[in-house]
């Protein structure tokens, strides 16, 4: 059975590498830092199974995800981020397991486990996330390529002027496409930022 690792810290492939080892040292495991790399490994080689973590350099990672949902392929998410928001984009992946980076050891073992026999496997953290979800969901704007700019300029912390030179648009530009952004996903400005900062920073 071949196996992908996705994660930008060796440390916690290693780990996560010899707890699979422990469970079946007959695995052939391979090893990934970025989306790119893994999408290539994902291309040249046929992949069982998949375990990979959400923060990736920069963003959420959700591209591999995908992926495996497309191909069917049983996925593992070993992430420190975990919302509802995230569970509710990961069903739709057909997600296996699910596991906490703050849950205990036991717990990344249950769920490696489970995702070796392609049964369903949700760590306690994960659960009561789902669980206590009481309408606090943080959804991904949804933003042209021009909103996109201008409310990540904004989220790094330009000011409207700033915004405006930075971007080489007009004052007034700028103010409409965040009239738009914000009525487009319902929501003030700030809190537009906010839902921004959560997906990409």
């Amino acid at each position: 059975m071949n196996i992908l690792i996705l994660d930008d810290h060796p440390p916690i492939v290693e780990f996560v590498a010899i707890k699979l080892q422990e469970l079946n040292n007959k695995l052939i495991i391979l090893k990934a830092n970025n989306v790119g790399e893994a999408l290539g490994l994902l291309g040249q080689h046929e992949i069982d199974r998949v375990i990979c973590d959400l923060q990736i350099i920069s963003g959420k990672n959700l591209e591999i995800p995908r992926y495996c949902g497309s191909l069917q392929i049983p996925f593992m998410v070993y992430s420190s981020y975990v919302s509802y928001s995230l569970i509710k984009e990961l069903n739709e992946c057909n997600i296996t397991c699910y596991v906490s980076k703050g849950s205990l050891t036991d717990h990344l073992i249950e769920g490696l486990n489970n995702l070796l026999q392609n049964s369903a496997y949700f760590c306690p953290t994960v659960l009561k996330e789902r669980i206590n979800f009481r309408g606090s969901d943080v959804t991904r704007p949804n933003l042209t390529k021009s909103e996109y700019k201008v409310v990540q300029a904004f989220a790094s912390g330009m000011s409207t002027v700033e915004v405006a030179n930075y971007l080489s648009l007009e004052i007034v530009t700028i103010r409409n496409h965040r009239a738009r952004a914000s009525d487009k996903n319902s929501c003030s400005f700030t809190e537009l930022v906010a839902r921004f900062k959560y997906w990409e920073d």
